[in-house]
């Protein structure tokens, strides 16, 4: 009754943990205790020892609850949820010790059934809820936060899907706990009952030895034949009924001529002993196979016979299991009393590729995959000598190398005190029922989590639709007032549109993902200028990162001078502004930089617009989930950025449509990187120049400015003047004096108020190493001696903002033929 020892009715897993070490382990205590009362109450132990038992527990839940309350206030001191935890320890103290007076003896089956159903499912919910709940609290207290804020800490984490968890945990104690009782009792008793049947079989056993043969004597000179021990072997063969004939037994007529022949060599004395094998005929009409084998134990003294002794046997089963053995499907390994195999049948060698050859003298498990099933060879000999045979599931590994997974049975035969004759394995190759299952189950999780999601979206898009309908609503009745004063009116109005525009920006998410899911949507290409599309968006959104402290730039890193590109103009727009939306959420402070280069020395061109910030990024493992639709990195992050999840999932599927794609280079605290590829489909009007033409014309323009409207206005300046092959921006010092030592520059437009590096450190820097190159000092300040601090850091010229264009131009042309040379390099 092994197996009626190791269940549990109350299975401690990883959700019971707080992460408080001596609570855990109480709690642990705890459960066992439980689980070690529910197998007493299966066993049918006597009532001294359920008592002893139930007692225990008592003793135990005291010095446990006493353990625990002095945690609790020592570390939530005088607060409410400590006192009501101490409430709910002595109810279940007084509880279970009035159910037990109330219900009477443990020993009667319903008693014990309600109270252990009482004990799962008080102390999985107290540990569960009650107890994780207070651990949570006390973990953030000790981080630093109040108690109110640790308490509000401790209910989000306790609510939502814990919450469910929770629920489904009880719920599925709740039903195991009375079935799994019922059915061990159940099997208790029909154990007991097989043991008392098999020790009285065991005492009649000397009285059924042989019982697999029949002896029988022949008196030959009478005629008589008889089967002096265990006639009834004959009760299921049918008489000759024909009188004048020989036989006892109706033998198969293909038989007959073959046994007459075996029996007269033997009477005549041409064999020592007589043995055939032949088929009789049952009452039900049926075929058996028989073993008869004599001796003539009498001769005269002619040497004629004249009595002979033998046995008959029933062969059928084991012919039977012969042609199982080699005819089964199922592979089969036999081994003997010291585990080492001595056959293998046909379905082994077509599973694994070993033949009968390759495994004899082989240990019994030498087929299987050791790495894999380490546990159960270290405990296969304990489960044979205790449980008399193991099934379940183990790896194999075939002659290739190649695993499988098998279903398996493994028990000895011919068992006799305690000795083994021989073990059997019989298995079944489930590899492709294992893999069906798990595409079954990958199916079932991903369409629950599917609901899960859809339904949460469901929630979300209630929400985020209310929160400006109840706005439009709202400030539209104040609007009717009369008391409402014109200020008061301008300010509302405002405020409804702003309410308005955002649910008309939900309403066309939401629109627009119907769209995609219907493929509805149709691309309308015409050529557009990257230039004016990544200033357009640094236009709209500048405010926006103005207002909320951040810094936006544009880099624009490649080797045309104006790219111009087929693209759904609308489309490609949408999916930035997705993009830099989404930045601005998860980005507090720092900056978010948006650029764009071309790859065109791949055999397919490429257009790359990044998008990059310095938010809190995204875990790797949650990097391929928040393209999905309905999803975000933590499902409580709508809460505190809002939005329905729809957005990067709208970008990807339209520039999939556009054969683009969507990559993100994330790490968790670090900042993303979101890269939007597109092929790089030109007009056919549009002039392209290799990077090799590019090269051999025009300066080197290196902008160091940390303002980008002042950037991107040089910018604009410089790719209108002819002699300008490129120009490079970089935001400080640091970044410039870099640009110098990697990049041939021919002239630098160096802002002196710069972050980290200034500019008049930067420019000292630079002339050391590169005297040669011209240092125009571009600046707001107007005094004298600003300029002549910026000279004698070795800036080569000076020009004040707001600049104008024809002044820069004329001053950058007179400084390249001053220094008559690109570079000193």
């Amino acid at each position: 009754m092994k197996e009626l020892d190791n269940f549990d009715i109350l299975p401690w897993n990883k959700n019971f943990e707080t992460d408080i070490e001596i609570i855990d382990k109480q709690h642990m205590k705890l459960v066992s205790i439980v689980n070690r009362l529910a197998i007493h109450v299966v066993q049918h132990s006597s009532i001294s020892i359920l008592d002893s038992i139930f007692d225990e527990l008592i003793q135990y839940t005291d010095y446990h609850f006493k353990t625990e309350e002095e945690y609790w206030n020592t570390n939530m001191k005088g607060c409410l949820w400590s006192d009501e935890h101490s409430k709910t320890h002595k109810s279940f103290v007084n509880e279970i010790i009035n159910l037990k007076n109330e219900k009477g003896d443990l020993s009667e089956p319903q008693v014990t059934q309600e109270l252990l159903s009482f004990l799962t499912n008080w102390l999985a919910y107290h540990i569960l809820d009650s107890d994780k709940r207070m651990a949570i609290a006390v973990g953030h207290m000790n981080s630093g936060y109040s108690f109110e804020e640790s308490k509000i800490f401790a209910n989000n984490e306790m609510s939502g899907s814990m919450k469910t968890l929770i629920e489904t945990i009880l719920k599925m104690y709740d039903n195991l706990s009375a079935r799994t009782i019922d059915l061990l009792r159940e099997k208790s008793l029909r154990k007991k009952a097989e043991q008392e049947l098999l020790s009285s079989e065991k005492r009649w056993q000397f009285l059924l030895e042989g019982t697999d043969e029949a002896i029988w004597e022949w008196d030959i000179k009478n005629k008589i034949g008889n089967s002096i021990y265990n006639s009834p072997f004959y009760s299921f063969l049918v008489k000759n009924e024909q009188a004048n004939k020989e036989e006892i037994i109706k033998i198969h007529p293909d038989d007959i001529e073959h046994v007459k022949s075996e029996l007269v060599k033997h009477l005549d004395g041409k064999t020592n002993f007589f043995s055939t094998e032949y088929r009789v005929l049952r009452k039900n009409k049926s075929w058996s196979r028989i073993c008869s084998k004599g001796k003539v134990v009498e001769r005269n003294k002619k040497s004629v016979a004249t009595r002979m002794l033998g046995t008959h046997a029933d062969i059928t089963e084991r012919e039977l299991g012969s042609l199982v053995y080699y005819q089964s499907h199922q592979s089969i390994v036999i081994a003997d009393s010291n585990c080492e195999i001595t056959n293998v049948n046909p379905a082994f060698f077509e599973t694994t590729g070993f033949t009968n050859q390759d495994m004899v003298g082989q240990e019994l498990l030498s087929w299987i995959d050791k790495t894999k099933n380490e546990q159960l060879i270290n405990q296969l000999q304990d489960i044979l000598k205790y449980d008399g045979q193991w099934s379940g599931e183990l790896i194999g590994s075939k002659k290739t190398g190649e695993k499988f997974t098998a279903w398996a049975k493994i028990f000895p035969i011919g068992v006799i005190d305690k000795t083994v004759e021989s073990f059997v394995i019989i298995f079944t190759d489930i590899s492709d029922r294992k893999e069906v299952e798990t595409q079954l189950i990958n199916a079932k999780n991903k369409a629950e989590e599917s609901d899960i999601l859809k339904t949460e979206f469901i929630n979300n898009m209630s929400h985020e639709i209310r929160t400006p309908m109840n706005g439009i609503i709202g400030f539209t009745n104040l609007l009717k007032s009369e008391n409402t004063s014109e200020k008061d009116r301008s300010s509302y109005i405002d405020i409804v549109q702003s309410c308005g525009t955002q649910l008309l920006g939900i309403i066309d998410n939401i629109l627009e993902i119907s769209k995609l899911e219907t493929k509805q949507v149709k691309l309308v290409v015409t050529e557009v200028n990257l230039d004016e599309l990544i200033l357009n968006l640094f236009s709209s959104h500048n405010a926006r990162a103005v207002k909320n402290g951040i810094h936006l730039y544009i880099q624009k890193e490649t080797t045309v001078q104006e790219c111009n590109i087929l693209v759904d103009e609308d489309k490609l727009y949408k999916i930035l502004n997705h993009l830099l939306d989404n930045a601005f959420k998860f980005t507090s402070h720092g900056s978010i930089e948006l650029g764009f280069s071309v790859q065109i020395n791949s055999t397919s061109p490429k257009v790359l617009i990044y998008i990059k910030d310095t938010g809190i990024g995204i875990q790797e493992e949650y990097q391929h989930l928040i393209f999905e639709r309905f999803s975000q990195e933590k499902k409580n992050l709508a809460d505190k950025v809002g939005g329905l999840g729809l957005g990067l999932s709208i970008a990807r599927e339209n520039a999939r449509l556009m054969d683009g794609d969507i990559e993100i280079i994330s790490e968790s605290g670090k900042g993303a990187t979101v890269i939007v590829t597109l092929p790089f489909n030109t007009p056919s009007s549009a002039i392209q120049m290799s990077e090799t033409e590019i090269n051999n014309q025009g300066c080197i323009v290196l902008i160091a400015e940390d303002e980008e409207i002042n950037s991107l206005l040089l910018e604009t300046y410089l790719n209108k003047m002819d002699f300008v092959r490129k120009v490079i921006t970089v935001r400080n010092g640091e970044e410039a004096i870099d640009a110098c030592k990697t990049r041939q520059i021919d002239i630098i437009l160096m802002d002196l108020k710069m972050p980290n590096i200034d500019g008049f450190e930067a420019t000292k820097r630079i002339k050391e190493l590169y005297p040669g190159v011209p240092i125009i000092a571009q600046t707001a300040y107007t005094e004298e001696g600003d300029k002549l601090r910026a000279l004698n850091a070795g800036c080569d010229d000076f020009i004040t903002k707001p600049i104008i264009q024809k002044k820069l131009e004329e001053l950058i042309l007179r400084n390249l033929k001053t220094s008559n040379k690109l570079s000193d390099r």
